[in-house]
């Protein structure tokens, strides 16, 4: 039995449905979710919809049916692999990735595809400002879900020892494209007014990214820590990067602060902060100079956790500023307003 089940798998993941069955079945299964969703309601029972029934049946049927998602064959998977977040298969499209996860042993190739699904929350933000910028709890929705992958990969970097070099370098890898595209999706975002509410939760998403690559690039020269010779080259370069990097944005923090205080701006706290970054990021560049990759990182970490202090103050600071403009000139209206009155 198991040998032609096997057999029958085999020879479905050779059917492509064509664009026509593809639409059919699309639009039976959305009127199926649908007529499932109205029955939930008419019952007042918070049960799963019938689409997910398959993880219920007995475990033969079930596999079977999964299986056949996991190999592309299954309707439900060609009909949701395109769904974004607030439409009706979006929950198929990630039941579906989690049943891909659940069927991958190997922790290191299971990181790898949590990485991919990671890739296409952003790629899901990317559609959804394009086709509803004003409507952004989707992206909203789509971002935490992508958060969470991040945050799943580096706990499989933590718990698996035996395969921490490997999935560091994919998290790392992974976690310096999906800043680039971050960065894109920050620069649209600057031309979509009806976007402007995604600002702050991008930049969540690229902060958290940038702590996994960071945690990602600790690992994989931790690995050879007794042996600095064997760190692959362009780790080293990377870590010299991200000093240098670090070092070049407390710079800029250090003169925003200066112009503060010459403003008469209350910068209390900010400047003592300012020379103890610095401190730390002269010692990162000595520890840098002596080959000691590690503890350069590190050091250069704790002077970049202060300098995003200053600049929350500072972000902080700029809204309250922008408030008090906008108050300032709706009073303003007002007061042109009753004169004309």
């Amino acid at each position: 039995m198991k040998h032609h089940l096997i057999r029958i798998l085999h020879i479905l993941r050779h059917i492509t449905p064509d664009a026509k069955q593809k639409a059919e079945f699309r639009h039976a299964l959305v009127l199926r979710v649908h007529a499932d969703t109205a029955h939930e309601r008419m019952s007042r029972r918070a049960k799963p919809s019938s689409v997910f029934s398959f993880f219920r049946l007995a475990p033969t049927t079930a596999g079977v049916i999964a299986a056949a998602v996991i190999l592309g064959t299954g309707g439900v998977s060609f009909a949701a692999q395109n769904a974004l977040p607030g439409e009706r298969l979006y929950p198929v499209k990630l039941a579906t990735e989690r049943a891909r996860l659940a069927m991958v042993g190997d922790k290191a190739e299971k990181t790898k595809l949590r990485l991919t699904f990671a890739s296409r929350r952003l790629d899901e933000v990317d559609k959804l400002i394009e086709k509803n910028g004003n409507q952004n709890v989707n992206a909203d929705a789509a971002l935490a879900q992508y958060e969470k992958a991040l945050s799943e990969s580096e706990s499989a970097l933590e718990e698996n020892q035996e395969k921490a070099s490997e999935i560091a370098i994919a998290i790392n890898d992974a976690a310096e494209i999906h800043q680039r595209v971050i960065q894109k999706l920050s620069d649209k975002i600057e031309k979509l007014p009806s976007a402007a509410s995604l600002k702050e939760p991008l930049e969540n998403a690229r902060e958290k990214t940038e702590e996994r690559e960071n945690s990602a690039l600790i690992a994989i020269v931790s690995a050879t820590s007794t042996q600095p010779d064997l760190i692959p080259e362009r780790f080293v370069k990377k870590s010299r990067e991200k000093v240098q990097k670090r070092e070049r944005n407390l710079r800029e923090a250090a003169l925003s602060v200066e112009k503060a205080m010459l403003e008469g701006r209350d910068v209390k706290g900010a400047d003592e902060k300012i020379k103890n970054a610095q401190s730390i990021i002269d010692r990162a560049r000595e520890d840098l100079d002596r080959g000691e990759i590690r503890a350069s990182l590190e050091q250069s970490m704790e002077a970049e956790k202060i300098t995003k202090e200053i600049r929350r103050f500072e972000r902080k600071r700029e809204r309250e500023k922008e408030r008090e403009e906008k108050e300032t000139e709706s009073r303003r209206n007002e007061d042109a307003l009753d004169e004309k009155h």
